[in-house]
């Protein structure tokens, strides 16, 4: 359960480190596993969750907003499963 709700990113969004995290997590994925899914190395993918310095390439913020967007309506279902 979320303490507030989440909106979607509009497509031309940066992704906050945060939100990076939230998007792996909701999905049950390793870092391993999203830095495949997405093309790019585990570490690249590690700097995106912890510094919000580090902004992904352009091809790689489209994917990661798309993946975050998922990650929210993927969390709502979850959430009226269990209620």
């Amino acid at each position: 359960m979320m303490n507030e709700p989440r909106t979607s990113l509009p497509d031309d969004a940066i992704p906050t480190p945060e939100q990076i995290k939230f998007a792996r997590t909701t999905l049950g994925r390793t870092q391993e596993g999203m830095a495949k899914l997405v093309g790019t190395s585990t570490a690249s993918w590690g700097r995106w969750e912890r510094d919000a310095k580090i902004v992904p390439l352009k091809i790689f913020r489209e994917k990661l907003v798309k993946l975050y967007n998922y990650a929210i309506k993927f969390d709502k279902n979850q959430d009226a499963k269990n209620a």
